[in-house]
């Protein structure tokens, strides 16, 4: 009989990769959003033939107004996604850029599951399994 391949962790590993980007791509939507200017502004770009086409008005420039804060956060996470991208895990650790300073140790001698029990616990787990 041929054996299932082995269940490994490659395809959370791969989707965790893509998912990442996905706060980036939803905040440079939400700057587009807040940066239309026929919604926001009631500015309307119109056309003399049929043959040309519409602008929308999103440009990016140099202006204040209600979407700016979302460009400044979006273009200083990709400045930091190109960081992270640049500079190995271990260069960043050593100039201090990471959560903790070292490793958590994990103690991994754990008891048998029937010796940390009870012995009224390990017998109603059996009771319940049979």
């Amino acid at each position: 009989m041929k054996q299932p391949p082995a269940m490994d962790d490659a395809l959370s590993k791969s989707v965790l990769s893509i998912l990442k980007y996905g706060p980036l791509c939803l905040l440079f939507n939400g700057f587009w959003l807040l940066d239309n200017r026929q919604f926001f502004d009631n500015v309307w770009i119109y056309k003399n033939k049929s043959t040309e086409n519409m602008m929308s008005g999103h440009f990016v420039g140099i202006k204040i107004n209600q979407s700016s804060p979302l460009l400044l956060a979006g273009v200083l996470c990709v400045l930091v996604v190109i960081v992270h991208i640049i500079f190995s895990v271990e260069t960043l650790k050593r100039a201090g850029f990471t959560m903790a300073a070292e490793d958590l140790d994990v103690d991994e001698d754990l008891p048998n599951f029937f010796e940390a029990l009870t012995i009224g616990e390990a017998n109603r787990n059996i009771c319940e399994n049979e």
